[in-house]
């Protein structure tokens, strides 16, 4: 029997602010996707079906599972596992017997829970640590977002920050971003402006520089650098 391989890498656990570390979590390192068609073909040399046959049969069960899922059935596939709908309601539920809960509720995602057999099947797997672990993984220290956020702001041209802008300058998650952002603006490196609901920041008066292009191995994508806030550029930041 073959043996297999996963590659994983180390995220650091999710903490809140002020809180010691609280360790790594492993997760799959650069996984590709495999496409249907790969997986149509696989089928193929298994069973009588050819691709096309595994195409057919693989849309038929979509819509056999999509039938009784429809009718908040259970779908349990031999070998597999269990499928089953979760609900959300698109405005609070205050009262058990408000008479128009049913018109604000919708499927909210399909839980998905696999058989022990197939569980025990992937239990003979070896694992290997990437070679090439994501930078962006550790902790930054003020100064290096300080010094990320300056060559952002300078590839951008712009004055101004939002949360996304935040994590493509420092790599970080969009929840981490959420949990540094705050410490950031009580430590006074950057300044909150906007609402509530749309935050943006802006660089305290000591952390800004004057930049006029950004260093040669920093890189931004286009669609990210022309979606910042429309501001006037200024050479130089007061």
């Amino acid at each position: 029997m073959a043996t297999y391989t996963i590659v994983f890498d180390l995220r650091e656990s999710p903490h809140a602010e002020g809180q010691t570390d609280t360790g790594y979590y492993p997760v799959v390192a650069n996984a590709p996707v495999v496409h249907s068609d790969q997986l149509y073909e696989q089928m193929s040399h298994g069973c009588t079906l050819t691709p096309a046959d595994a195409k057919a049969f693989l849309s038929a069960l979509r819509d056999a599972m999509i039938h009784h899922l429809s009718m908040g059935r259970r779908v349990e596939i031999e070998g597999l596992g269990t499928f089953s709908v979760t609900l959300k309601s698109d405005s609070p539920i205050l009262y058990s017997d408000d008479k128009q809960t049913a018109r604000h509720l919708s499927v909210g995602s399909i839980n998905y829970r696999p058989k022990r057999a197939l569980l025990n099947a992937l239990s003979d797997i070896q694992f290997r640590r990437a070679r090439l672990t994501n930078p962006h993984a550790a902790r930054l220290t003020d100064e290096q977002i300080v010094r990320r956020l300056r060559h952002y702001l300078a590839a951008s041209r712009e004055r101004l920050l939002t949360t996304t802008h935040f994590v493509e300058a420092t790599g970080y998650s969009r929840s981490r971003a959420y949990r540094e952002l705050p410490g950031l603006v009580r430590r006074g490196i950057l300044i909150k402006m906007g609402t509530p609901h749309s935050p943006y920041y802006r660089l305290s008066l000591s952390h800004r520089v004057t930049l006029h292009t950004a260093p040669a191995n920093v890189r931004f994508s286009h669609k990210t650098i022309h979606a910042l806030p429309r501001c006037a550029p200024a050479r130089y930041i007061p």
